[in-house]
């Protein structure tokens, strides 16, 4: 397996059942990335988007702003176990940071407030346009031809496109079949036979991955009042 050619100075991984979540964040361009951010926010078009899991008996909301087991239809639960029941167990969750950096307190996530933005950190500490629509989120299901071709043409349109537009440049896990290094997919070969093209990681039987970053000034203050600390979140959720 493997996860891109992005490299990453320090790397937390916190992994539960269902998702994984990756955070880098460049020491060095600190007090940069915190200008950049101040300045970016009043001009950036937001890409909040949100999508769910809902196989193995499970449904989870995510969202790329950081917003997690929230509905964002309802305004309800967004976690439900069994997922057919309609039965909540969680209303809205979220992965919160916080530490000093130079004697001033940063703190950032997500609560019932979201404090970041899709997207990945370019090399020189500004935030990636969070409207590129290769920020979206990606989502996809483990399956072979028959089962592809019962899905309506908007599914499958989806399923092709993220499957071939699968982002390893900025971090996202694939499986290398030819040991290359490179990420060189072909769908209507995988339909047919999974080790016949490289393809994304699959961790389970559908799969989500997103990235996002927290230089966007307004809402980390919004969020606890911080400015931002240059985080770069990949999310890689699974069921």
């Amino acid at each position: 397996m493997n996860f891109g050619g992005y490299a990453m100075r320090t790397l937390l991984i916190a992994a539960a059942c269902l998702c994984v979540v990756t955070l880098s964040r460049g020491f060095a361009q600190d007090a940069q990335s915190a200008s950049n951010a101040a300045t970016a926010a009043a001009v950036q078009v937001n890409n909040d988007s949100y999508d769910f899991l809902s196989v193995n008996r499970i449904l989870m909301w995510l969202a790329n702003n950081g917003a997690s087991s929230h509905n964002p239809i309802t305004n309800g639960s967004g976690l439900h176990w069994p997922g057919e029941s309609g039965v909540g167990i969680v209303f809205q969750d979220g992965l919160i940071w916080g530490g000093t950096v130079e004697g001033l307190i940063y703190i950032g996530g997500s609560t019932y407030r979201q404090g970041l933005q899709a997207g990945n950190i370019a090399p020189d500490g500004w935030p990636a346009d969070p409207n590129d629509p290769r920020h979206r989120i990606y989502h996809l299901r483990n399956m072979g031809r028959a089962a592809f071709s019962r899905l309506d043409s908007a599914q499958q349109a989806r399923m092709r496109s993220d499957f071939m537009e699968w982002p390893d440049s900025i971090g996202a896990p694939f499986v290398d079949v030819d040991a290359n290094g490179l990420y060189e997919p072909d769908f209507d070969a995988w339909l047919d036979d999974e080790d016949a093209s490289d393809h994304p990681f699959f961790a389970g039987e559908e799969i989500m991955w997103f990235v996002s970053n927290d230089l966007d000034y307004s809402r980390t203050t919004r969020l606890y009042g911080s400015a931002p600390l240059g985080v770069e979140l990949h999310t890689f959720a699974w069921a």
